[in-house]
């Protein structure tokens, strides 16, 4: 009997246990892709040249992202100030629900599940910087993150922590290249493990020359808007995203990395120049303050990813599931967003999104709901503004200026079917009370001692 023969019932064992092996193998699932979420603050959506064809070289770099993957073309926030709106996209429930109303001083509450906290169950890094004090720890933006790098200069309405110090005119916020440095340092310090997830929020564009560097500082269109310099931060923002986003990806283990470039809100500028106070964000809800970008891009994952432009209107509040869907974590119940993978490959089912869109804001004394519709947006201004009626129908994709272009008049009954619309909402989406950083145990904790019997 031959050697081979002889052997041929152990080489059988042998090909036989490594077929199985083989067969569990590729049956494990593939390692999730990094994400990395960059919220570029005030950036309104038509400050970009591929939303914006006047501008054409304002912002090549994040344009040729938006080419070669996702771009929708509609994107609501829920509010038109930071803290809400971000708190919003994060958690996907809308700022009334989180109880985020005033700058001083609403935080999130600890029983909100942020995407962070929904991706470190699932085994993900999470690393997250923020050059806007609106989101340090005292306000709980830290939530879920296994690193959090926030801002050590505060505005000077906050009481500066331990190595803090109030922003002044010789102590300006982190700048872009600080903060992508230092993610970029993390991430290179890295020797693989689980996949990251990485969040940014960055200021340029909201501070405008006091943050943007002397290479860009051409004024570019003129000294148009306000802060001074808004353009200029664009393009500053553009050159460095791009930048970070190809040196990030050309790390070991970073190239299968989902990258999404958004904004928590827009800025008036000029468009609005019969109503006072319309130049920034937060005091209004119009197109200029609340429609923002969105662009998702992958390197490696083109098949999951089809470039192209989405013009399906779609809210903030979609971001969280839509991340979460993409890297195949279910999404935690109760949330207010709907996954949007199903439209990134194309060809996909549509998603159930509601027929209208909502956003509120409440910042310094104002009180304002709106309902964006297709063709209009319907506002009501519940706060006594001047230069606006208490209840406006604007054309949608025009620029809103008030009374002078309301057509409530006109459209009585579609401005009739939007306000049903509005109340309904209100009434099936009540307001939760406010969280304090210092006012002892929050509203979800004391409700659950209420239900527990400890409180009366």
């Amino acid at each position: 009997m031959s050697v081979w023969k002889r052997g041929a019932p152990l080489a059988l064992v042998l090909l036989a246990a490594c077929l199985v092996s083989f067969a569990q193998c590729s049956r494990r699932p593939a390692p999730r892709p990094n994400v990395v979420l960059v919220i570029l603050d005030t950036l309104r959506a038509d400050a970009l040249g591929c939303y914006n064809a006047a501008y054409p070289d304002l912002s090549p770099e994040i344009d040729a992202l938006a080419r070669k993957g996702v771009q929708f073309l509609d994107v609501t926030a829920q509010s038109s100030w930071t803290r809400p709106s971000v708190g919003s996209l994060l958690t996907s429930v809308h700022p009334r629900k989180l109880g985020i109303y005033s700058e001083k001083y609403d935080v999130l509450p600890d029983g909100a599940v942020t995407l962070a906290e929904a991706l470190r169950a699932a085994g993900y890094e999470t690393v997250g910087a923020t050059a806007n004090p609106n989101l340090n720890q005292v306000f709980r933006f830290n939530q879920g993150f296994d690193t959090y790098l926030e801002s050590a200069r505060v505005w000077d309405w906050m009481q500066p922590a331990k190595g803090q110090e109030q922003v002044g005119q010789k102590q300006p916020l982190p700048d872009s290249r600080q903060v992508l440095q230092r993610m970029f340092d993390h991430a290179r310090s890295r020797r693989g493990g689980r996949p990251v997830y990485m969040q940014v929020l960055l200021m340029e564009v909201h501070e405008g020359w006091k943050l943007v560097r002397p290479e860009f500082k051409t004024n570019y269109r003129g000294l148009v808007g306000a802060p001074r310099g808004y353009w200029d931060g664009v393009r500053q923002l553009a050159s460095d995203i791009g930048g970070f986003v190809d040196r990030l990806a050309a790390l070991p283990g970073w190239k299968d990395t989902l990258f999404v470039i958004t904004s928590d809100h827009g800025q008036g500028l000029d468009d609005h120049p019969a109503v006072a106070r319309s130049w920034g964000h937060g005091l209004f809800l119009y197109s200029s303050q609340v429609k923002v970008p969105l662009i998702l891009y992958s390197p490696s994952m083109p098949h999951r990813l089809r470039p192209q432009r989405i013009e399906r209107r779609v809210r903030l509040l979609d971001v969280m599931p839509t991340i979460l869907d993409y890297v195949g974590i279910p999404v935690p119940p109760g949330i207010d967003g709907r996954s949007l993978a199903p439209l990134l490959a194309g060809g996909g089912p549509e998603p159930d999104l509601p027929l209208y869109d909502v956003a509120e804001t409440y910042y310094d004394g104002s009180d304002k709901v709106a309902v964006y519709a297709p063709g209009w947006t319907y506002i009501e201004n519940r706060d006594g503004q001047e230069g606006v009626n208490a209840r406006e129908l604007q054309p949608a994709g025009q620029r809103e200026n008030g009374r002078l272009t309301d057509k409530i008049g006109q459209h009585p009954d579609v401005a009739r079917e939007l306000a049903d619309y509005l109340h309904d909402w209100e009434r099936r989406s009540p307001r939760r009370p406010a969280i304090q950083p210092a006012g002892g145990p929050g509203q979800d904790v004391i409700d659950q001692l209420k239900a527990l019997g400890y409180v009366k």
